[in-house]
């Protein structure tokens, strides 16, 4: 079975897309992506949320502040990067 449609409906929204590639480069707190994207806080979470739910980050404590939260790329997140990588190569020529 073809990937693309599930892929597609995870990150063809441009707030997804942009906190995937955030994440790809090692961005990982609430904070650091709401201050690097300029996403209203509702959004983010909302966004946040809907990448947890499909697997495609996980939602951990912090190892050095239990307090705070890290998201990170599950296997399932980072087999996106060829997927998006090929859209941006497509729409930036």
């Amino acid at each position: 079975t073809c990937g693309l449609p599930s892929a597609l409906e995870v990150m063809g929204e441009r707030w997804s897309f942009l906190l995937l590639r955030a994440a790809f480069n090692g961005l990982k707190h609430f904070e650091e992506f709401s201050s690097e994207l300029g996403i209203a806080r509702n959004i983010l979470s909302n966004r946040l949320a809907r990448l947890v739910e499909h697997g495609v980050m996980v939602r951990e404590p912090c190892a050095l502040d239990r307090r705070k939260v890290e998201y990170r790329l599950t296997e399932k997140g980072v087999a996106l990067l060829p997927a998006m990588l090929a859209l941006r190569q497509r729409f930036d020529a």
